[in-house]
C-alpha cells in the first residue's frame, strides 16, 4: 500500500481528533483528575480485501485499510469513559462502489466507503452485575444476526443509545437499550437511512 494513503489516514484521524477534542476531554478529564491515571489507549488497524461480483454489474474489487483509535479512562467508583475515532481508506475507489455515494455506479457494491468519524464515545458505569452505558456504542447482542456491529465491514455500525444490562441470574442477561439513532456502515456521507436510522 502506498505511502501516501497512510499519511492520509492519520492526516484524516487527526482532522477529527482535533475537530472532537473538547468533547473528548469533557468526557475523561474528570475521571483521569481524580484517579490520577494514564487513560489505556485503544488502537485497531486492519486491512481488507473483498471482491464482488453481481448480475448486471461490473466485478468490483476493494482493498481498503481502517484504523480506530481512542481512549479509555481508568475505572473511578465504577466509571468508566470511552472516546474511539475510526477512518477508513482505499487504495482505489474507482475500482468498487461502496453505496449511493461513493464510486463508480457500474461495479458491484462492496459497503466499505472511505470514512472518517467518530465511532463511539460512552461513559460507562458498573457496579456488581448491573451495568449502565449512554452514548455512542457498540451493541452486540447473541450472535449479532438481530443487532450488532457488521464487524466484518470495515466501517463499524455503533448506536447513540443508553443500554442497562444485568447477570444476577445464572446463564440469563437480562438487557435494555433505548436507541436515539444508529450510525450505519454507509458513512456519514450516505443519504437516508442508509446513513442511519
Amino acid at each position: 500500500m502506498k505511502v501516501r494513503t497512510y499519511i492520509t489516514m492519520i492526516a484524516a484521524i487527526g482532522i477529527a481528533v482535533a475537530g472532537h477534542a473538547e468533547s473528548l476531554s469533557n468526557l475523561v478529564s474528570g475521571i483521569m483528575a481524580q484517579t490520577n491515571h494514564t487513560p489505556k489507549a485503544l488502537i485497531d488497524v486492519r486491512t481488507r480485501y473483498e471482491f464482488g461480483e453481481q448480475e448486471n454489474l461490473d466485478p468490483a474489487h476493494a482493498a481498503t485499510l481502517r484504523a480506530r483509535i481512542g481512549l479509555e479512562s481508568q475505572n473511578y467508583n465504577g466509571f468508566t469513559g470511552l472516546v474511539e475515532f475510526e477512518a477508513t481508506r482505499a487504495l482505489d475507489t474507482t475500482s468498487y462502489r461502496a453505496g449511493s455515494v461513493h464510486g463508480d455506479p457500474s461495479k458491484t457494491v462492496i459497503a466499505d466507503p472511505e470514512n472518517t468519524e467518530l465511532n463511539r464515545m460512552q461513559l460507562q458505569y458498573k457496579s456488581g452485575d448491573n451495568t449502565v452505558i449512554a452514548g455512542r456504542q457498540r451493541i452486540i447482542l447473541d450472535n449479532a444476526r438481530f443487532v450488532g456491529n457488521v464487524g466484518w465491514r470495515q466501517n463499524e455500525q455503533t448506536y447513540d443509545a443508553f443500554t442497562y444490562k444485568n447477570t444476577s441470574f445464572e446463564d440469563t442477561t437480562l438487557f435494555y437499550g433505548y436507541i436515539e439513532e444508529v450510525k450505519r456502515i454507509f458513512g456519514d456521507d450516505a443519504s437516508g437511512a442508509a446513513k442511519q436510522f
